[in-house]
């Protein structure tokens, strides 16, 4: 969802070992938040200063699962907290989309259906539209947020009114733009179609099929579709460009966004999220090809998948969305070093700032973490054990050749010794390394390095 041009709305010897290896995780999943606590915080203390910015939450999911979360700013008179609700926009498109393919593992759906398999015929909607077209935005539909009326609606509604999705599709969506498939057009009626599906097949509304599904499976419990959902935790309200703090939640804006634009959560929990989803936690491995494959269209490719988009930065590459209600967020997940960020400001036309934050603590990161896996068919292979280990980690190499190298690296990158392969078989003593988390790298001539996570205590 975009709201750019609104400006005045309206308001567990095994329970021993059990025990000590819990314990020891726990230890290690401290660290690496822990590491970059100091630094983060600088940075976007430094980068909410420099932009004047009113409000900002952003928080990291590291591969370890420890966390980082910090807000700087206000909600009117309120000092922001990590525990407080934003407006997380477009975001809402990753978990519709994920329900779909959900859907689909389940045999309920195929991606390749056309919508009125599912759906009754409704105005300027298509006949011969896919799933899959709605999902990558190939559909050819009138965006019902382009609509000129929209707006002006949303702006003279009552803040607490709950808009009729179905009379939002009715009002605003306008002529097809395009026949399906020929272009790509970024659409949020397609995805007010698929929350329809979703309930049309679940024959339960959607945001009880996204708990069901999603949110309490995978233990996020901080994220709530707005005006559906009830909750006790506090909003973040929206600063508008006028410099005016709208203090009450706009109900009516986010229930008309709904399947496409509708959900508050914390930036951790957000982050969580993507974490979740874009490591495979979620969906199956064909669903995450499914997601990940990039869009043709005739000798196009477009940098989006299914619900996602890809950039580049720092020659590495990352997936996720973003949103832009009256408040901006960016969601996204590190493809190597495997962590995920998000970045949220509670203020009304702040793109640009979300996402230079957001850029600047992937530049952190980056510059700090090696990357956790690297996809080659020649990469030399090897088992690490025991692991965690007191003592001595254990490295056998499958494949090892005269030209393997055994590099150990800190988490931050910093290499702590290096070892040239004279066997299948080497052993690691803490008295060599010391204590802590390393990276254990095994590389040869021409082939990729594989790396793996250690522990000694």
């Amino acid at each position: 969802m975009d709201s750019k041009n609104f400006t005045t709305p309206f308001k567990p010897l095994y329970i021993a070992t059990f025990v000590a290896a819990f314990l020891l995780c726990g230890t290690v999943n401290a660290q690496l938040n822990n590491m970059f606590t100091d630094t983060l915080n600088k940075v976007l203390a430094k980068r909410v200063s420099q932009y004047s910015l009113k409000g900002v939450s952003a928080s990291v999911v590291f591969s370890d699962g420890s966390t980082w979360k910090k807000t700087e700013g206000n909600a009117g008179t309120q000092v922001l907290d990590p525990s407080m609700l934003f407006e997380m926009g477009s975001n809402t498109k990753t978990f519709t989309a994920a329900l779909i393919l959900l859907l689909e593992e389940e045999g309920k759906l195929s991606i390749e259906d056309t919508i009125y398999k599912y759906l009754s015929p409704l105005k300027n909607v298509t006949y011969g539209i896919t799933i899959r077209q709605l999902l990558n935005h190939t559909s050819g539909l009138y965006n019902y947020t382009n609509h000129p009326d929209f707006y002006d609606k949303i702006n003279n509604s009552e803040p607490g009114v709950k808009w009729d999705i179905d009379t939002v599709l009715a009002t605003y969506v306008g002529t097809k733009l395009a026949d399906p498939g020929v272009t790509h057009e970024y659409c949020n009626t397609g995805f007010i179609l698929l929350g329809k599906i979703i309930e049309k097949v679940e024959g339960k509304p959607y945001h009880v099929v996204l708990r069901e599904k999603i949110l309490d499976k995978h233990n996020l419990k901080h994220i709530f579709l707005q005006g559906y959902d009830t909750f006790t935790e506090q909003r973040a309200e929206t600063w508008l460009s006028n410099g005016v703090y709208f203090d009450e939640t706009f109900v009516s804006f986010l229930t008309a966004a709904w399947a496409a634009g509708g959900i508050v959560a914390t930036a951790e929990d957000l982050a969580l999220w993507a974490h979740k989803l874009y490591s495979g936690e979620v969906l199956s491995e064909a669903s995450m090809t499914k997601m990940t494959t990039k869009l043709k269209i005739g000798n196009t490719t477009y940098p989006m998948g299914l619900s996602m988009f890809f950039t580049s930065f720092l020659g590495k590459q990352f997936w996720g969305h973003g949103g832009a209600t009256l408040q901006n967020s960016e969601m996204e997940y590190s493809v190597s070093s495997k962590y995920s960020v998000v970045v949220v400001c509670n203020e009304q036309n702040t793109y640009t700032e979300a996402l230079t934050i957001k850029r600047a603590i992937e530049e952190v990161l980056e510059s700090s973490l090696p990357p956790l896996s690297v996809v080659e068919a020649e990469k030399p292979q090897f088992n690490v054990y025991p692991n965690p280990a007191n003592d001595v980690v254990n490295i056998s190499i499958d494949n090892a050749a005269a030209n393997n190298t055994v590099n150990i690296y800190t988490i931050t990158g910093q290499l702590v010794q290096q070892y040239k392969i004279e066997s299948n078989n080497l052993q690691l003593h803490k008295d060599n390394i010391g204590t802590g988390v390393f990276i254990v790298e095994v590389a040869a001539d021409n082939a990729t390095a594989t790396r793996q996570r250690i522990v000694l205590y």
